[in-house]
């Protein structure tokens, strides 16, 4: 399944945004966020690259990019997978478009993907998860 997400217009509303001379703290990506995109939406993880970062706010732009942790925590890989398919868009969306079968086997790939990043034991889930915040400014 591929989301319909319309690069160009994302592409010039940052690139208006960047125009204006405002100060601009492009948002934090979540690894495990990232990961779930990817594997909800069939989607490449772009954000984090710096040929995309150029491409979407070209070559004069300036880049702090600060590594971060954040631990998810949940009761269990059900549990995450049950709020984010509950109450994220993007994994929301994917898992309605999806037929039963296929839902199912989502909800099994991504159930794997948390146990195996899970640093809680077998009554919790903690997934560290890395980020980059990136502060740009012309």
């Amino acid at each position: 399944m591929n989301a319909a997400i319309d690069l160009t217009a994302l592409k010039n509303r940052q690139q208006t945004a960047w125009a204006s001379g405002d100060y601009a703290v492009i948002g934090t990506t979540l690894q495990i966020v990232g990961e779930l995109l990817a594997e909800a939406c069939d989607l490449p993880a772009l954000w984090g690259t710096e040929a995309h970062r150029h491409e979407l706010f070209g070559n004069h732009a300036r880049f702090r990019i600060t590594p971060r942790l954040f631990n998810f925590r949940y009761r269990s890989a059900a549990h995450f997978t049950e709020v984010f398919r509950t109450w994220y868009g993007p994994v929301h969306k994917a898992f309605a478009a999806l037929p039963v079968d296929k839902a199912t086997a989502l909800e099994r790939d991504l159930t794997d993907l948390l146990d195996s990043l899970n640093r809680g034991g077998a009554d919790s889930l903690i997934v560290p998860s890395e980020y980059a915040e990136i502060v740009i400014t012309p």
